[in-house]
């Protein structure tokens, strides 16, 4: 797969090569790599079965959780691992972040701005998404690109050796919006984002839960034939184990769901189609 920017979007060529993995991307969000409370161990697990699976890899913000720093009012020294205490916070946590996922650089397609590097950026006026990037590229030669909060991902479905296009299925991204949402579990975005974008497949984070949730729509063809379209919604899940804490008990969070979504391109009847499969771990 490769990816490039067209105009307000960014378009993956996903070329169909029957029987293959290679067809698969794995979408996950809210990883905070650097927090002590993130299950590093069910990350490299689920990177590592992207390279078995000869999948890519896409992730939609707070890749880092870097709450250690000043004024920024979630900060407790108590949650900063041990080797980030130093005069060079932000660069340590980055150096380290450049060093895990340099081991995937072959298979990251997209990063994306999440509200923790976004806060940063705000308090800071530091970059962590463009210098990690800047990073992943100088030291490990990432091909892959970096978008902002939220936008499109165009996924251009081609088959055979002669790739023919089979058509482009529309995904709006999010890192996510609002609270912790602990009753309706965000079920409720999914309806608004539905109401105000026309898209084929949503994505989003942030709040910690995962759920796939298709949302049926009545369409008509250019043929004048009605048909039924799922549209599907991806609620990612995290790798933070967020209920542990002062913080996170002030605030009643439960425990939140650990891992994402494999997403696999196909045809049918000549058509581009997907399928989603939940990561358990």
């Amino acid at each position: 797969m490769q990816i490039k920017v067209q105009n307000d979007s960014f378009l993956v060529e996903v070329p169909l090569k029957d029987g293959a993995d290679q067809n698969s991307i794995l979408f996950i969000s809210d990883l905070h790599f650097d927090s002590k409370k993130c299950n590093r161990r069910a990350l490299k697990a689920m990177m590592d079965e992207a390279v078995e699976r000869d999948a890519k890899i896409a992730i939609f913000g707070d890749i880092l959780d870097i709450m250690g720093a000043k004024f920024d009012p979630r900060s407790s020294k108590g949650d900063i691992r041990p080797e980030y205490s130093t005069n060079n916070y932000f660069m340590d946590v980055l150096d380290d972040a450049v060093r895990f996922f340099g081991q995937y650089a072959d298979r990251i397609l997209f990063l994306s701005m999440g509200n923790h590097e976004d806060s940063v950026k705000k308090r800071h006026e530091f970059d962590l998404l463009s210098i990690m990037s800047y990073k992943l590229k100088q030291e490990y030669n990432w091909k892959g690109l970096t978008g902002p909060y939220e936008g499109w991902l165009l996924f251009r479905v081609l088959e055979g050796s002669t790739s023919i296009n089979r058509g482009t299925i529309k995904a709006y991204y999010t890192h996510g919006a609002g609270g912790n949402a602990p009753v309706t579990r965000g079920v409720i975005q999914t309806s608004r984002r539905q109401v105000q974008i026309s898209a084929d497949m949503f994505i989003s984070g942030h709040i910690h839960t995962q759920f796939a949730f298709p949302i049926p729509q009545r369409v008509v063809n250019n043929h004048g034939v009605e048909e039924i379209k799922d549209i599907v919604h991806l609620q990612l899940g995290c790798f933070k184990e967020s209920h542990r804490g002062s913080w996170e008990a002030q605030r009643g969070f439960g425990p939140a769901n650990i891992g994402g979504y494999w997403v696999k391109f196909l045809l049918k009847d000549k058509k581009p189609r997907f399928i989603e499969e939940r990561t358990i771990y």
